[in-house]
């Protein structure tokens, strides 16, 4: 019976950080574009532009938060 009891809490907190939206899985298939809103309307880009997180629009393929932020140049 513990042993049910600790490995439920484990299970649970393992299984929330592969979480897929069901938008995420609708659009997976397609080519990866991630628009923004701009001056002049929206641009849309083939890669996620981390700084401008913000300002986004809509993307299809994966979403733009499981990709990592590059690195910052000093």
């Amino acid at each position: 019976m513990w042993k049910s009891l600790f490995f439920l809490p484990v299970i649970l907190l393992t299984s929330a950080c592969g979480y897929v939206s069901e938008y995420e899985k609708s659009v997976s298939d397609f080519e990866p574009t991630y628009c923004y809103k701009s001056l002049a309307g929206v641009e849309c880009y083939e890669e996620p532009y981390h700084r401008d997180k913000r300002r986004l629009v809509n993307y299809f393929g994966p979403s733009p938060t499981r990709s990592a932020p590059p690195e910052e140049d000093n």
